[in-house]
């Protein structure tokens, strides 16, 4: 084989690497197309929080920035009655997202929650009595998730990752009060998973 031929063969294997780039361009940007995680160097801003905290959020509003779709990590304080969501990953506003625009992770999102919650309220309150929830949007429906291993266990003296159904009764209500007549707000009774507490060696 001479050298012409060897290097038809490399000219042809390297237009046939760069048309594949052209082609797949969105399936590899679409691997990675998730809005960043929180954490200490992405913070999220006011305007992105679900909250009743102090003056609150108008979370309708904060609602309709939002795809259908998105899902949303809760924190609420079963004394004060105030609560805090953060949005939970691959969850993504209508416009294209902006600097100071993040996600919690799907496991440990309630203590990202917790903590940021923890800084917004302006009062001491029992962080024992902070319990973790999620909000499912399907506008005009807005679907309540009561599992949180991270919140819930301690709560329940690891009886179980799923509230009580006060302690839902209760979420459900400050949501309703919230949304108004813009949202339905139900329980997600569909909704099924390992509802067991994770048990140390010899617990």
């Amino acid at each position: 084989m001479n050298i012409n031929s060897h290097i038809r063969k490399i000219i042809v294997l390297a237009f046939f690497v760069l048309s594949l780039s052209f082609i797949f361009p969105a399936v590899s940007y679409a691997a990675t197309d998730a809005p960043p995680s929180c954490n200490n160097r992405n913070q999220i801003n006011e305007e992105y929080i679900l909250t009743n905290v102090g003056s609150g959020n108008n979370v309708v509003d904060v609602l309709l920035k939002y795809k259908p779709g998105a899902v949303f990590s809760g924190v609420y304080n079963v004394e004060t009655k105030e609560w805090m969501a953060l949005p939970s990953y691959k969850t993504y506003l209508k416009e294209e997202e902006k600097s100071g625009f993040c996600t919690v992770e799907p496991r440990g999102g309630h203590e990202v929650v917790a903590e940021r919650f923890g800084k917004k309220i302006d009062k001491e309150t029992d962080e024992k009595k902070n319990v973790g929830f999620a909000i499912v949007t399907e506008p005009p429906i807005l679907k309540l998730r009561f599992i949180s291993g991270k919140l819930n266990c301690p709560y329940t003296n690891k009886e179980s990752r799923k509230l009580p159904g006060n302690e839902q009764d209760q979420i459900e209500l400050a949501i309703k009060e919230a949304v108004g007549k813009d949202y339905k707000v139900q329980k997600d009774d569909k909704y099924v998973t390992d509802e067991k507490c994770p048990q140390k060696p010899g617990s």
